[in-house]
């Protein structure tokens, strides 16, 4: 079991830096990268929620720092600290490249170390297309929490109809993400800390609704050809994305696939109460799926 240390004694284990990357159309993309204090022995990648940024990740990147684990994460286009209309992409591609530049940071710097992608709600689906899509050959395992692959609460066929049409015209249009952070954890203060930070809003354009829709659905058309191991997490209060999609991608993959159904957790399990429990069994997970060196 990997034991995960206090606040004060995480700070002693890590140091945190910003990095900046160009992508899909010139927009540049600020990031985090948190390094331990000895030679990391992986890599993990994160790839954010909608509406949010890699800073709400930092208390994650420490408790894998003193596991040994270097971690990135950039804002992606539209979020956080990153250039980009806000909750807008012209395309999914444009998304999938920005995934492609965080991998390609951390590759740069790490070439031997094996890469483990983490991707959270949106980035759970992001995660799962760029692999798909671009067959990469950098990522050694993946985890897709709470993943967007459908919502629980999905647009009803008349209303999604009025916004397709409307986004033939209006890609760029805004509409609120109907996102309630109390959905998020059973933690107050996360939610609390949520609902205050600057760097998160509560937006999506049409043409990111429609491209993140385009997204899930090539996941679960071409799940099958994802060989590599393959961890799919979910709350099992999440009233956000569905967990029986996770589930049945789990059953579809063709490498090592598990699931995980975190009892009594929201959204983002991660941030719920008593996170420990979650953060160490990814740690371990990845333990017994990656090599601590690229051979």
């Amino acid at each position: 079991m990997v034991f995960v240390l206090t606040s004060a004694q995480l700070k002693q284990h890590m140091s945190e830096e910003e990095f900046e990357c160009i992508s899909q159309g010139g927009i540049k993309l600020k990031g985090r990268k948190w390094l331990p204090e000895s030679t990391p022995t992986r890599l993990l990648c994160i790839v954010h929620g909608l509406g949010e940024h890699s800073g709400r990740y930092k208390h994650v990147a420490h408790t894998f720092c003193a596991a040994g684990i270097a971690v990135y994460a950039v804002d992606l286009r539209g979020h956080g600290l990153s250039e980009g209309r806000k909750a807008h992409t012209p395309r999914l591609d444009y998304l999938i490249e920005d995934v492609q530049q965080l991998v390609a940071t951390a590759r740069r710097e790490y070439n031997e170390l094996p890469l483990v992608l983490l991707g959270h709600s949106m980035g759970g689906a992001l995660a799962a297309a760029y692999l798909l899509k671009r067959r990469s050959q950098e990522v050694s395992a993946a985890i897709f929490q709470s993943s967007w692959f459908d919502l629980v609460h999905p647009l009803k066929p008349l209303v999604l109809s009025a916004a397709r049409f409307l986004q033939i015209f209006a890609p760029i249009l805004h509409i609120r993400n109907g996102l309630n952070p109390d959905d998020l954890s059973n933690d107050k203060k996360v939610v609390e800390d949520y609902i205050n930070d600057p760097l998160v809003h509560n937006e999506i354009s049409l043409q990111l609704f429609f491209s993140m829709r385009k997204a899930s659905a090539f996941v679960k058309t071409n799940a099958a050809l994802l060989e590599l191991p393959a961890l799919f997490a979910h709350g099992s209060e999440d009233n956000i994305t569905l967990a029986d999609s996770s589930s049945y991608l789990a059953e579809k993959v063709s490498g090592k696939a598990d699931f995980i159904l975190w009892q009594g957790r929201k959204h983002e399990p991660h941030n719920d109460l008593n996170n420990k429990e979650v953060l160490e069994k990814y740690m371990d997970w990845i333990g017994e799926v990656s090599p601590e060196k690229i051979v």
